[in-house]
């Protein structure tokens, strides 16, 4: 236990506590710019919690508006497992039925190598010739018995090495695009080396020995005809609704936009359909509307002033989390452009808004909105950029930053000159009768149009759309950013916690300082009143002597 060696020491004072009162007197002076101070920084502790929580639930939100395939709308069907259909590009579908008949499908063309100088494989290490030589491959079709290389495509070259084996030759076939190769035991000790190439006859090859060592691999005969060759490459032969295609591959992405069939087998009919669905769209709008009343109910707690004694949320007053408040308020005020000449609304498609701020939805006005025109519910979900033309197919690139909107595209035929709102679009190629025209550095950087040669003039728009979810996510990108609004506050937070602990620091030096002139202050008083009694007693004593002389 602490002496108070003072209060000992002054039994012959005042008879005060001088170390109570000098700590009582200290803290009557002190305690209330402490306790402001305190009562700031259990504040600002309290905000730097809440700021965290209100940053993780920001983030939730920019992962729960994320949804890739939202917005596709659409529901596909086949009648026949011989012909399947996929929707790859839900917003460039447009509802369909069709009859497809296949008649041939697509098939690799395929080599068997068996042997090498009359001797049979017996060993997947079995060495070739004894001296490297050169195997070229080239990439065509053949015709009557005559290969007919493809001028697009470069020849390949794989140097075999003396006593290379098997394996290694299957191994630099496998390097080459276009080719799969692989050596395969056929029965027991006999094996062979299957080269095959990709679906259909312009993807044909023709292998040659240049130093005639590897000669057993060549495969086109003197005679005109195809050595190896155990599967003769065809193409996938089908009708769209009477019209006849032939496709290379049984993958067919390029008969029906946003669509790929895949051809199984033979079919005589198959009937294919891609009708909107509305079910689905419904389903997901109304995840958008609650996705978007949870956070409003949760930026209204946060938010709230206390008024009849309820006790204000921890941002009543900031700017910062208010702002985004008011954003998430203000959603079916906000116009999405660049799906239609006119901007779409939220109110478009059923959205209300009740008097306690929370979004509904009319369903039958949404269903009406949705069987008038889909797109204007995929407004909400997906970014699209189209063209008004059938002749104009658009793609945009990674780094392309358009903005929102309609704009003129003019084609002349004549002079093959494209604008699109007055800027000139340059040639950038001319391939297989189709030329893809861009802008090196306008507005339109990273946009491409590609046309057919024969394409008319055109007079059409240019549909730029950015969804409502994208502009939501591009927002919270910008406040959840290095240099956005929260990590402002968390700066700021962060330097007034700072300031607040200088603060009480300041406030403890001042109040030592302040008890220790108390302390000297009181000694000196308690010195005089020591000497006051001192006298007193003096006093006290000589008066009693004089009373008993």
């Amino acid at each position: 236990m602490a002496v108070d060696y003072l209060s000992a020491l002054n039994k012959n004072g005042s008879g005060l506590n001088i170390s109570e009162l000098v700590s009582s007197l200290t803290l009557a002076e002190t305690a209330p710019k402490r306790d402001l101070v305190q009562k700031k920084v259990d504040n600002t502790t309290i905000a730097i919690s809440e700021l965290a929580t209100v940053k993780s639930k920001l983030q939730t939100l920019d992962t729960d508006l994320y949804a890739p395939t939202a917005g596709s709308g659409v529901s596909t069907y086949s009648s026949d497992s011989a012909v399947t259909i996929a929707v790859t590009d839900p917003f460039q579908v447009n509802a369909f039925s069709s009859k497809i008949v296949v008649t041939s499908l697509a098939a690799a063309q395929v080599f068997e190598f068996t042997s090498f100088n009359g001797v049979d494989f017996t060993s997947e290490t079995d060495a070739l010739s004894s001296t490297s030589d050169t195997l070229t491959i080239d990439f065509g079709s053949w015709s009557s018995g005559s290969f007919i290389a493809d001028s697009d495509i470069e020849s390949e070259t794989i140097t075999v090495a003396a006593d290379a084996t098997l394996v290694d030759l299957a191994d630099a076939l496998n390097d080459i695009d276009g080719i799969t190769a692989y050596v395969i035991e056929t029965t027991s000790g006999s094996f062979s080396l299957v080269v095959k190439t990709l679906e259909g006859t312009e993807n044909s090859i023709n292998i040659t020995s240049t130093g005639g060592y590897l000669d057993d691999f060549n495969t086109s005969d003197t005679d005109g005809s195809i050595l190896s060759q155990i599967v003769s490459p065809t193409d996938a032969v089908f009708t769209v609704d009477g019209i006849s295609l032939t496709r290379s591959s049984n993958t067919i992405d390029d008969a029906f936009n946003g669509i790929t069939l895949t051809l199984t087998d033979i079919t005589s009919s198959a009937n294919i359909s891609v009708t909107e669905d509305s079910s689905t769209a419904l389903v997901e709008m109304k995840a958008f509307i609650e996705i978007i009343n949870e956070n409003r109910k949760y930026f209204d707690t946060i938010t709230k002033r206390g008024v009849s004694g309820v006790e204000s949320g921890p941002f009543a007053g900031s700017v910062g989390v208010n702002a985004v408040k008011k954003y998430l308020r203000e959603l079916t005020l906000n116009p999405i452009q660049g799906f239609d000449e006119d901007d779409i609304y939220l109110a478009d498609l059923g959205v209300l808004t009740e008097t306690d701020g929370t979004l509904s939805l009319d369903e039958d006005k949404f269903l009406a909105a949705f069987a008038t025109n889909p797109n204007t519910y995929r407004a909400v979900f997906q970014s699209q950029t189209w063209s008004g033309s059938s002749s104009f197919d658009t793609t945009l690139s990674t780094y392309a930053d358009l903005t929102p909107g309609v704009y003129d595209l003019e084609y002349d035929s004549s002079t093959t000159t494209l604008s699109i709102d007055g800027v000139s679009f340059s040639i950038d190629e001319t391939v297989d009768g189709y030329t893809t025209y861009y802008d090196g550095s306008g507005v339109f950087t990273g946009l491409k149009l590609t046309a057919p040669t024969t394409a008319s003039d055109v007079s059409s728009y240019l549909y730029v759309g950015k969804s409502m979810i994208a502009t939501i996510r591009e927002y919270l990108s910008e406040v959840l950013s290095s240099s956005g609004s929260i990590k402002d506050m968390e700066t700021a937070f962060a330097e007034n916690s700072s300031a607040y602990a200088d603060e009480l620091l300041d406030l403890q030096t001042k109040a030592d300082a302040l008890k220790d002139r108390y302390l000297i202050q009181f000694g000196a008083m308690e010195a005089m009143v020591t000497n006051f009694k001192r006298t007193g007693d003096q006093l006290t004593n000589m008066m009693d002597a004089w009373s008993k002389n």
